[in-house]
């Protein structure tokens, strides 16, 4: 769709009122709005091919690559300025673009007291350092030396405050006497000051503990940070791999039209050449073997001559054997029809022939206005069953389109395959009935045909014939003994 907007763009500049960007929003209504438009663009430049937006959005690349090739062949011939009012920003554009040009590379923080440098994958430092280094500067003392200081000053101040002389127990009155208790002496003022140090230091031990695990945190972020980098630039590479070819194609028309169109327009000379070279060493190879199939024809001639006449003789053999017994029944039937002639009485009633000839052909004429009637109901019910059909064909497709058009989520997404399910059953249940009742029509064309063999009487005349039959034999049998 970007490759088609860009297009139209270059043939037609005022286009750009109406396709104001290249890019497509993932929503599905401005994406059918932006293609229908796209479409009725290409169907103003008269190009060929089925334009229509389902084809734009969903078609394959064989469907879409005559499509781009006329588009390709519309472009204007030469290069034409177009003044869209931006002529005020290229001056500052490029200033802005020749001052950053100057300016390094944009580095990140962590790196930029390191002198490291992008190898297109990496951040690396320069040859002669190390791999691992601290967070902090190169040129600083270490990190972890002031925090051991710290502790061990903390665990030696500790050690002395320990070491001040135990308090003196004052001495036990005499039991008789009941004098006030003596308090112990109060501590010193420096003893106090050694407590309040103490918890001082309690204090910044805990400090140092959350900081340090703070920076813990921290480490464990950036080394996270650095193995999702590695694995997105693995996957990067990943799908650049699986690019095809075509793709590839595609992407390098989109950046150079002009070098594009070219090499298409070469391919297809390329492609022309070949075909008339081909096609003209079909037509020497079909004039060698036409040649010598002549030549096999000529040799295999007489050969087929021979042949075709002796099937013929065969064919004609036959045929007459065939005609000699369709004769000799023939002549069976005639003896049998004039015995059976000979058998009717000779006066006939003229009055009740005449009679049972007009029952006969009112009795046509009521048949054929039933067989009308059938027809004009079965008509009838031809046109209701088309006319729902069409009503069915109309509801399904704009269900079909409301569902497909809220299938965001997955509820909507449900709903249109249950819905697709449910018209399939359907289909199948009618054809299921359509069968059905073409079977109940063959049963009822097949109960009648054996009523009307019914009515033939054909097992009366069967028996008939064996009797015939064995008469005819026992009179054969009289003569030979009679002989």
């Amino acid at each position: 769709m970007e490759f088609l907007i860009r297009c139209i763009w270059l043939i037609d500049p005022p286009s750009k009122a109406v396709l104001s960007s290249h890019r497509i929003s993932k929503n599905i209504a401005e994406r059918f709005r932006a293609a229908s438009t796209v479409s009725e663009y290409l169907k103003k430049l008269k190009l060929r091919g089925d334009i229509s937006y389902q084809s734009l959005l969903y078609g394959s690349w064989n469907d879409l690559r005559k499509l781009f090739i006329d588009l390709i062949e519309k472009l204007p011939k030469e290069n034409v300025d177009i003044h869209d009012g931006t002529d005020q920003i290229n001056p500052f554009a490029e200033s802005a673009h020749k001052y950053l040009s100057h300016e390094p590379k944009w580095v990140p923080e962590f790196c930029r007291r390191l002198d490291m440098s992008h190898d297109g994958r990496y951040w690396c430092p320069p040859e002669g350092f190390s791999e691992w280094f601290p967070l902090s500067s190169r040129n600083s003392a270490d990190s972890r030396q002031w925090i051991v200081d710290l502790i061990n000053s903390s665990n030696q101040a500790e050690n002395e405050s320990l070491k001040f002389g135990s308090i003196v127990k004052p001495p036990i009155p005499e039991k008789p006497h009941l004098s006030k208790p003596q308090l112990p002496p109060k501590p010193s003022k420096e003893a106090l000051q050694e407590v309040d140090t103490n918890k001082e230091v309690e204090v910044k031990k805990l400090q140092l503990a959350k900081l340090y695990g703070k920076l813990q945190e921290k480490r464990l972020a950036i080394v996270k940070a650095h193995n999702d980098a590695e694995t997105t630039m693995d996957k990067k590479n990943e799908l650049q791999q699986k690019l095809n070819e075509d793709s590839r194609l595609f992407l390098n028309v989109l950046e150079n039209p002009e070098e594009g169109k070219a090499n298409i327009q070469e391919y297809l000379q390329e492609h022309e050449r070949r075909m008339v070279k081909m096609q003209a060493d079909y037509d020497d190879m079909n004039v060698k073997l036409n040649e010598e199939l002549d030549k096999v024809k000529e040799q295999m001639g007489v050969d087929n001559e021979q042949l075709t006449m002796r099937d013929q003789i065969v064919a004609n053999r036959q045929r007459i054997e065939e005609l000699a017994a369709i004769r000799a029944e023939k002549e069976q039937m005639i003896v049998k029809a004039e015995e059976l002639l000979e058998q009717f009485e000779p006066s006939i009633d003229r009055s009740k022939i005449t009679k049972r000839i007009l029952d006969m052909i009112e009795m046509t004429r009521r048949q054929k206005k039933e067989i009308q009637k059938i027809i004009a109901d079965i008509r009838k019910v031809q046109n209701r069953l088309k006319w729902s059909q069409q009503s069915l064909d109309r509801t399904f497709s704009v269900i079909e389109e409301t569902l497909f058009r809220d299938a965001n989520n997955y509820k909507g997404e449900r709903a249109y395959k249950l819905f697709a399910k449910m018209h399939e059953i359907c289909i199948e249940s009618i054809q299921l009935i359509e069968k059905n009742g073409a079977i109940v029509r063959e049963k009822q064309r097949i109960s009648d045909q054996i009523d009307v063999e019914r009515q033939k009487n054909v097992e009366s005349k069967l028996a008939k014939l064996e009797a015939d039959f064995a008469a005819i034999r026992e009179s054969n049998k009289q003569i030979e003994s009679a002989e």
